[in-house]
């Protein structure tokens, strides 16, 4: 493991620690005030008015409904053949892009994503250091 990543993701996950805090904090206050609960009552009436609209509008156009979910299911095996290709093509060292109808030109944009895989390291083995230095 890294010393360095080690180092960034501490510190990543300290501020994020710090700001559950923040917002739980904010959270709590904004939750003691009546005007605000208040206002949350009046918005969760308005959601529900808002939800049966909706729901009729969706009921009276169920073709167009059918077409938009085989369309979103479309465009999802789309995007994802669209990164197995832009990957493949990065890696086998050719240049990545497309141009869309307008004649804009897109480059893909890379990230990395850290998931739990289940394992634990006894915290003795894993050194968390008191401050990061990235200098």
């Amino acid at each position: 493991m890294a010393l360095q990543l080690q180092l960034v993701y501490t510190k990543a996950d300290e501020q994020r620690n710090q700001l559950a805090i923040l917002k739980h904090s904010i959270k709590d206050q904004l939750e003691s005030l009546q005007e605000y609960q208040e206002v949350i009552e009046d918005l969760e009436a308005l959601r529900l008015k808002k939800k049966k609209i909706i729901e009729n509008v969706l009921a009276d156009n169920k073709k167009d409904v059918d077409e938009i979910d085989r369309l979103t299911l479309d465009l999802k095996s789309q995007k994802q053949l669209i990164s197995d290709v832009a990957l493949k093509d990065y890696l086998d060292g050719k240049k990545v892009e497309v141009v869309k109808a307008n004649g804009a030109i897109l480059e893909p944009v890379f990230s990395v994503k850290f998931i739990k895989t289940g394992e634990y390291i006894k915290p003795e083995k894993t050194p968390i250091p008191e401050r990061l230095n990235l200098e």
